[in-house]
């Protein structure tokens, strides 16, 4: 999924890359990561400019996080983004980002460079993703690194002076920041109504302020109490998990892209949410739920395009072809891709591995 949005959206990730593609292998571990078009460094060299800009990525449904890790740990840091970076926030109530296994491997690999040549070679049978991104993965992490112990030196001159060899900072990649909420219909709809409530003059920015407060006090109990994971201690005391209602509405509201790699219940939502913000959107749908969304239906004559009148004819949603379908028709703008991974499931050995996607320049241009 993370090549797919790099070669996808080239604008977002648009500092300074260079280096070759390649083809995605036949390997089933990292199904974040396999497909087509990965860019990889051959030299990280900080560049100097005179603006800035930072774009926010939300990862529906993203687990772990091992997608934001990805995002994070290669475009979060300016120093050699040129200034710009990207940042992807996990939305998953079991608040459970644990980057753990992956920063395992990536040691294991640092460490074994005769094993990561092994693991590098696209096309073949031993090829991992994190293998060919290593060089990628440490030069950021190494350079953010030295960085910090150079601001840190130039901001006390008297530990550069009588100190500077006894401090260095640990090496550690980035851990995603989160947000222990369903995405849901209740969701989309707090988002509408405290939108809307900001726009009357009666209620303004307090009426706004107000709404959502309630919704995220609502929705962070609902959490606690559906989710076996979640840790309420945990949530208090680490600072990657957000639990302030006014920061979380400002990150949703200014958010550049929603993606959702097999988002379950939260696909339709994320199409729901993003076309009310009038942002793209990058989804891999999965499972249909059919018994917990009864209500969806194709409209067939407009998939079929006959043309006369008569009535128009309907049906449910209860498998996957169908399900792309309705949610192409809840989007006239969506566009089609497919992403190249060999892992396969479910009956006749079906993948999920249709993307359904919008592009900025599919967003609505006559909004107030």
């Amino acid at each position: 999924m993370y090549d797919f949005l790099l070669s996808t959206y080239p604008f977002l990730f648009q500092h300074r890359r260079h280096g070759h593609h390649y083809k995605g292998g036949n390997n089933n571990d990292n199904k974040c990561m396999n497909n087509t078009n990965i860019k990889i460094n051959n030299e990280i060299t900080p560049q100097e400019s005179s603006s800035s800009s930072s774009i926010v990525i939300l990862d529906v449904a993203g687990g772990r996080g091992d997608l934001s890790w990805y995002i994070n740990s290669l475009h979060s840091s300016p120093q050699i983004n040129n200034n710009h970076t990207v940042t992807s926030i996990v939305i998953d109530p079991r608040n459970n980002v644990n980057h753990t296994s992956l920063i395992r491997s990536a040691h294991y690999l640092e460490c074994h460079p005769d094993e990561t040549k092994k693991r590098n070679v696209p096309g073949t049978e031993t090829f991992q993703p994190l293998a060919l991104l290593l060089p990628d993965l440490v030069r950021c992490r190494d350079y953010e690194c030295q960085f910090a112990k150079e601001k840190e030196e130039k901001d006390d001159k008297e530990l550069k002076k009588n100190d500077q060899q006894q401090w260095s900072p640990k090496k550690e990649w980035k851990t995603a920041r989160s947000m222990g909420i369903h995405f849901d219909d209740s969701l989309v709809h707090a988002v509408r109504a405290a939108s809307s409530s900001s726009k009357n003059e009666e209620s303004g920015d307090e009426g706004k302020k107000h709404y959502w407060e309630d919704y995220w006090k609502m929705e962070i109990d609902r959490a606690k109490r559906r989710c076996y994971h979640f840790d309420v201690d945990n949530s208090k005391n680490n600072t990657n998990i957000i639990t302030n209602a006014d920061e979380a509405f400002r990150i949703i509201n200014n958010v550049d892209l929603i993606v959702g790699f097999h988002p379950d219940q939260a696909t339709e939502a994320i199409v729901d949410l993003a076309l009310h913000l009038n942002v793209p959107y990058c989804i891999v749908p999965c499972c249909v739920f059919p018994k917990e969304f009864p209500n969806r239906r194709i409209n067939e004559e407009k998939e079929e395009g006959s043309g006369g009148g008569g009535n128009n004819s309907q049906r449910s949603v209860r498998d996957h072809a169908s399900f792309l379908l309705y949610l192409r028709q809840k989007d006239d703008k969506v566009r089609n891709g497919i992403l190249d991974f060999p892992f396969t499931g479910g009956k006749n050995n079906s993948v999920k591995n249709v993307v359904l996607y919008t592009l900025p320049e599919d967003m609505r241009k006559d909004l107030s």
